[in-house]
C-alpha cells in the first residue's frame, strides 16, 4: 500500500531522471539531504556554576543519526530531555558535551550565521506556488 504523503517520484531533466520525494506538498530532492544529521554522545546539563547548586544532568550519552527520507518521533516522559535534544539538533544551543554534525560538518566549527543559513537555506526562501 502506498502512503499518499510519502510518494517516490521522478521527473526528466536535461541530464536524465531526477528523483523527487513528495511529502505533505513539499518536494524534496534526495541530493539536498544526502548526509544525515548526527548527534554523537550528547550530554546536556543545566545549572551549577556560581550559585553553588549542583548541575542537573538531563541527557547523557545520547546518539542519533537521521537519514534522508526517514521520519522519527521523539517521545518520553515529562522532563526527559526531548526539547533539549531538539534544540541541540537544531543548532539553537550547544550540548554540554558531545558533537553535532550537519551534512558532515561539526556544529562547533560554524558561526551563528552559517548555522542560521543551514536551518533555513536561502533556496527555501523562494516564493512558493499558491495552493
Amino acid at each position: 500500500m502506498t502512503n499518499p504523503t510519502n510518494v517516490q517520484r521522478s521527473r526528466r531533466s536535461g541530464s536524465g531522471e531526477v528523483p523527487l520525494q513528495t511529502r505533505a506538498n513539499t518536494i524534496v530532492k534526495a541530493a539536498d539531504h544526502a548526509t544525515p544529521l548526527e548527534l554523537s554522545d550528547i550530554t546536556i546539563r543545566y545549572g551549577g556554576g556560581k550559585g553553588g547548586a549542583e548541575a542537573v544532568s538531563v541527557v547523557e550519552g545520547f546518539d542519533l543519526t537521521l537519514h534522508a527520507g526517514e521520519m522519527h518521533c521523539v517521545a518520553g516522559r515529562s522532563g526527559s530531555g526531548k526539547t533539549s535534544i531538539l534544540t541541540v539538533g537544531a543548532g539553537l544551543t550547544l550540548p554540554t558535551s558531545g558533537r553535532v554534525f550537519w551534512e558532515g560538518d561539526s556544529l562547533e566549527s560554524m558561526g551563528d550565521d552559517e548555522i542560521a543559513d543551514r536551518v533555513v537555506p536561502s533556496s527555501a526562501m523562494s516564493t512558493r506556488a499558491a495552493p
